[in-house]
């Protein structure tokens, strides 16, 4: 931890001097300073990747077998994932089709919110678990969520 303090206000420092370089300087505007914001992280990682000596992890020779049973399970999950998003947008692109860009902009807008708003309850349902999972006493803790749920309602 005391070397990551060391260095970490390094980044910043770089990209304040591109700033300046590229900003001020050369007169290079918004696309200057977005050049800059990337110029401090790319030089710590340049830096740290030689310092850790990382590169000599990595070997040209590649396991086809293995790599094919990564591809052919990450597709899988990819599917999985890519039907689970669809059933949350479907709604937005039907009503695409079946409503003016105002009213699909509306209802978006409000689905976003409604999102927002389910994690409140996943937020609390983690530490619920979290605390159950460290209880001493499951009959004892299960009482006092039953006790909490039940005053929450009334």
């Amino acid at each position: 931890m005391g070397t990551f303090n060391k260095i970490n206000w390094i980044p910043s420092l770089i990209s304040l001097l591109a700033i300046a370089l590229f900003v001020m300087s050369l007169g290079l505007g918004v696309s200057g300073a977005l050049i800059a914001q990337i110029g401090g992280v790319l030089f710590m990682f340049v830096i740290l990747l030689f310092k850790n000596r990382f590169l000599k992890s990595f070997s040209l020779r590649y396991d086809w077998i293995i790599i094919k049973k990564m591809l052919s399970l990450g597709l899988i999950y990819a599917f999985a994932l890519f039907i689970i998003n669809l059933n949350y947008k479907i709604d937005i692109v039907l009503l695409d089709q079946l409503s003016t860009a105002f009213e699909m902009g509306i209802y978006s807008k409000g689905s976003g919110i409604t999102q927002y708003l389910w994690q409140i309850p996943m937020l609390f349902s983690t530490i619920v678990f979290a605390r159950s999972a460290v209880s001493k006493q499951d009959s004892e803790f299960s009482h006092k969520v039953a006790q909490l749920y039940e005053s929450r309602l009334f």
